[in-house]
């Protein structure tokens, strides 16, 4: 258990899931890609895409993030797998939102935030975290 907790400390500070990043500063998730329009290397572009961390309230709102980017054509199941991971060590989505298939969050919309806050605020004060 305490080789997992140092994993997860690690993540955490290191902010990054696969093509997922943490920008602490604005609790987002953002995920840069570059891609290739028909496979011609000159037609090279990036996609950049945000997830505001403080508007997923409720298991509802995180779904509907899940539902949204697994139906863009450029998102892989491994940048979904990674988005998973981000929001269960970010948000313990599992416990905080739907533990047990029912609602978890309180409804108000700060919840995330606060989720954040604490989890930050554990971090930093050497505190045990889930």
């Amino acid at each position: 258990m305490k080789r997992k907790k140092k994993i997860f400390k690690e993540k955490i500070k290191k902010a990054q899931w696969g093509n997922w990043r943490f920008s602490r500063r604005d609790n987002l998730l953002i995920i840069r890609k570059s891609r290739t329009s028909g496979g011609r290397e000159h037609d090279l572009y990036e996609i950049a895409y945000e997830i505001a961390l403080e508007r997923c309230n409720s298991s509802a709102e995180i779904l509907d993030w899940l539902g949204q980017l697994d139906g863009k054509n450029w998102t892989t199941a491994e940048d979904m797998g990674y988005l998973v991971e981000a929001l269960d060590d970010l948000l313990s989505f599992q416990s905080n939102f739907c533990s047990m298939g029912e609602e978890q969050s309180d409804g108000k919309p700060n919840y995330a935030k606060r989720i954040l806050e604490q989890l930050f605020k554990s971090l930093a004060d050497g505190k045990q975290i889930p």
